[in-house]
């Protein structure tokens, strides 16, 4: 059974086109009313909501925790919370419940912020961004949205939060906390949202202060003088900065407004900097995101940026090369161990080898010998996998080839043959004008993919495998590929995972 709980307070204009849609989507609505003066118990019970209702204003924890303990009482399996004012959009609930349907998991999170929005007012996804980066650093986490109160709860998960010790909104940040304790599995799944611009552009006194107190409780000695000075900052109003790893915010207080502004800082060596300035780098990682569930996908894979990786971090090409080898090697093990069907990686082009200088085509064909000879080699007995090599080998060195053939030929001796075979495509020396000069019956990789990811900030295929991509969904990361993380890469198969896609229907 799902059950959607809406936390109310005066929300009369929205709480009944809100439940009327709901309903579409759950098998029941339940909307506590928070002490509302309006007619809002009256709009949602009309349109088909069971309504409880609190004699004073008692703040959200406290309605959404009222909510639970009737959701529970239903036999609820998942509980989904969205706010009642019309700033979420209900259709997105069936995404989510597809996502949980898929992942099981305890915590689904929509994120306003997980794809682009170009309706969000920047200072308050700025002021988002500092919320999410300072609980992100102290938690260890890769969150992008931690306020949203548009979230799945399973069963299990939700009855540990009906007795849950939190002051208002506090309650959407104290439950990540718990779901850490818990070695919780949580997951974010991409919504859309409703926002009045006017009304956003200023983080109000109150609130700022209410979730530092929140997080000041999850900190201890040299973290703790941090959160401490900061709080120290806001109640006096003074301008402050705060570094959060690799992002730095700078707080400007209205007193006037009684509320703040909250500025990312796009310059890492500003002019001039406030004169109070925290920097706060914990290194410290939760593996709460370590399930990736990419069963049954053939998954393409484009790693670019290696270059500009070494001119920035100053290092040989071929020390580069090599490095980018042995992050693909974790790449593609984590996906297998994750029942990924197939995986196709595009090591080198046609042009690349023919076109590119002599010293930098040394480099990447060494390190991708080398990544064959050795880590592909172990992947393939350990996963069970097929190798075919894809592209034009005469142009390759000696070296190289004889590691492709020695690939190919391991399954045959190794594998047990009742096992499923999977696949790992290899790229190499590829030009798509050859292999459509051979028709479409003789492809090579003969499966369409479900998803491409290439890393780079380059919005192109590059002519990567252009039939057998022609349905996939596409990817495109800003890192480059050494800069590529598994918590990136956990993201978009999230994202995928939460789309419905109709193939043309």
């Amino acid at each position: 059974m799902q059950v959607a709980v809406i936390p109310m307070y005066n929300s009369e204009k929205t709480i009944g086109g809100l439940v009327r849609t709901l309903k579409s989507f759950v098998d029941e609505v339940i909307v506590v009313d928070d002490g509302s003066t309006d007619s809002s118990s009256h709009y949602a019970h009309d349109a088909g909501a069971t309504v409880l209702k609190h004699d004073c204003n008692h703040g959200y924890s406290s309605a959404v925790r009222t909510g639970f303990r009737e959701a529970i009482r239903y036999n609820a399996q998942n509980i989904i919370t969205i706010d009642s004012d019309g700033a979420h959009i209900p259709e997105d609930v069936p995404r989510i419940l597809t996502l949980q349907k898929t992942a099981n998991v305890e915590l689904i999170i929509g994120s306003r912020f997980l794809e682009p929005n170009p309706t969000i007012p920047s200072l308050k996804r700025d002021a988002n961004d500092f919320a999410t980066s300072l609980i992100n650093t102290i938690l260890g986490l890769v969150l992008t949205d931690c306020a949203s109160g548009l979230r799945c709860y399973r069963k299990d998960f939700a009855r540990k939060m009906v007795n849950l010790e939190a002051d208002r909104f506090g309650f959407v940040y104290e439950v990540i906390r718990i779901a850490i304790n818990e070695s919780a599995i949580i997951r974010e799944c991409p919504i859309g949202v409703n926002y009045d611009a006017s009304e956003l552009n200023i983080t109000k006194h109150s609130e700022l202060l209410d979730f530092l107190k929140v997080v000041k409780k999850w900190v201890q000695s040299d973290e703790l003088s941090i959160i401490s000075n900061l709080m120290e900052n806001v109640i006096n109003f003074d301008l402050t900065g705060i570094t959060l790893k690799e992002k730095s915010f700078w707080l400007h207080p209205s007193e006037e407004k009684q509320g703040w502004f909250i500025q990312k800082q796009h310059n890492p060596n500003p002019l001039i900097e406030p004169k109070n300035s925290l920097k706060y780098n914990n290194s410290k990682k939760q593996e709460v995101f370590s399930q990736i569930d990419v069963s049954g996908l053939h998954i393409g894979i484009i790693p670019d940026g290696t270059r500009r990786w070494a001119r920035r971090e100053g290092i040989p090409l071929v020390d580069a090369y090599h490095h980018s080898m042995a992050y693909l090697y974790e790449v593609i093990n984590i996906l297998f161990s994750s029942d990924a069907r197939s995986v196709s990686v595009f090591l080198c082009s046609k042009n690349n080898l023919q076109s590119r200088p002599k010293n930098e085509v040394i480099a990447f064909t060494v390190a991708e010998t080398k990544f064959c000879n050795n880590l592909l080699l172990h992947l393939v007995e350990q996963h069970n996998l097929q190798v075919v090599v894809v592209g034009d080998s005469s142009i390759l060195s000696k070296d190289f080839r004889d590691s492709l053939e020695k690939l190919t030929l391991t399954r045959k001796s190794t594998v047990k043959s009742s096992a499923l075979v999977r696949y790992v495509y290899l790229l190499v020396g590829y030009d798509p004008a050859d292999e459509l000069k051979f028709g479409i019956s003789n492809l090579k990789v003969n499966n369409d993919l479900d998803l491409v990811i290439r890393t780079g900030d380059a919005n192109v295929l590059s002519g990567f495998l252009p039939l057998q991509t022609a349905n996939a969904r596409l990817y495109f990361s800003t890192q480059l590929f050494n800069d590529f993380t598994f918590d990136e890469l956990e993201q978009i198969v999230n994202h995928y995972r939460s789309r419905y896609i109709r193939h043309g229907e």
